[in-house]
């Protein structure tokens, strides 16, 4: 799903870059644990070898952008936010379908 918008320097900017290029790529797996909360594996843009874990409830974020500049969100973040949606519009659209 292209967000038609061309790609700025921002966080958000970089996450859609992100979603639009290869959201299945980034978004390498993810994990629910015993509290029921699952937590996502992301990724890294620049070093493809680099995974983050981002937790969307907390949101928090393995990655040093959100280590050390205390963001209030990441790109990864940002960026499981966007498949999450996309995931929920999907799962409504199959159910008004049936």
């Amino acid at each position: 799903m292209a967000y038609g918008l061309k790609y700025g320097k921002t966080r958000h900017d970089r996450a859609i870059r992100m979603y639009d290029e290869d959201t299945d790529h980034s978004i390498e797996s993810t994990k629910t644990l015993r509290s029921g909360k699952t937590v996502y594996t992301v990724r890294s843009q620049r070093v493809p070898r680099q995974l983050y874990t981002v937790d969307p409830n907390e949101p928090r974020c393995t990655c040093p952008d959100f280590k050390y500049r205390k963001v209030e969100a990441c790109k990864h973040i940002l960026l499981v936010e966007m498949y999450i949606r996309s995931k929920r519009r999907a799962l409504r659209g199959r159910r008004i379908q049936m």
